[in-house]
């Protein structure tokens, strides 16, 4: 009898114990921080919303603090899962970069949302890549939030899908300045007022030597719309680098 006690004792230790270890990796760890970090920007933001507070800078770092302060400590971490691992880095480095352009906020809000906006839209495909893959454990309550990333995170890719196939060939050459065109089909499905390309050209060692902005508007979903630009410049490479609508 003492022997049968002993190992129902025995076994229901290492049930115990394996039971207490689900969720004590640092992977796991993180996605619960990462998770908790989301949760409380997206309350932040639904309570200034609701109270109509004034969109300022105080109200917008407070955003990005509320995530860093859960997930800054798993900056230097290890990882079970390297790929994971890599990941949950890249995604601390977005955080802590929208920090730090927090500093052009008051000072130049222009620079702040040309820089932010494309780490906005990273940082939406990469909560997205996160969850399908890893599961972040996000309440009931804030499953309409992942779904808005969701959108961002689907429009991102899409203009990217753009921005790769964006193909720029001289079609003129004048007193010394080269006439570049794309014709490029709106493919996402939204409606542009505008939709920028930024291009860079770049001479033979990927330095770039000018920057272009061809340019559209009124971009209607299946339409295909033409981007210029003329340069003087001399260059081996044309860079389609990011766009911006």
């Amino acid at each position: 009898m003492k022997k049968i006690i002993a190992i129902i004792l025995v076994t229901t230790c290492i049930i115990s114990l394996v039971a207490c270890g689900r969720g004590s990796s640092t992977d796991d760890k993180f996605l619960t921080d990462m998770a908790a970090g989301l949760e409380a920007r997206w309350d932040l933001s639904a309570a200034d919303e609701e109270s109509k507070a004034t969109d300022n800078r105080e109200h917008f770092e407070a955003y990005i603090d509320a995530e860093l302060n859960k997930i800054s400590q798993y900056k230097d971490a290890e990882f079970e899962d390297k790929d994971f691992g890599e990941k949950a880095k890249t995604y601390i480095g977005y955080i802590e970069k929208s920090k730090e352009l927090m500093k052009y906020y008051d000072s130049n809000i222009i620079r702040f949302w040309e820089e932010y906006d494309p780490i906005y839209r990273e940082r939406a495909k990469l909560i997205v890549e996160i969850d399908e893959t890893y599961e972040l454990p996000i309440s009931d309550e804030h499953k309409k939030n992942m779904e808005e990333l969701k959108g961002v995170a689907d429009l991102a890719t899409k203009i990217q899908n753009i921005i790769d196939n964006a193909k720029f060939k001289k079609v003129d050459s004048q007193y010394g300045y080269k006439t570049y065109e794309a014709v490029i089909e709106n493919t996402t499905g939204e409606n542009f007022d505008y939709f920028l390309l930024n291009v860079n050209l770049e001479d033979k060692d990927g330095v770039v030597v000018e920057t272009q902005t061809p340019y559209t508007e009124n971009w209607k979903p299946g339409v295909k719309h033409k981007f210029k630009f003329e340069t003087e410049a001399s260059f081996k490479k044309i860079n389609v680098v990011s766009a911006e609508y």
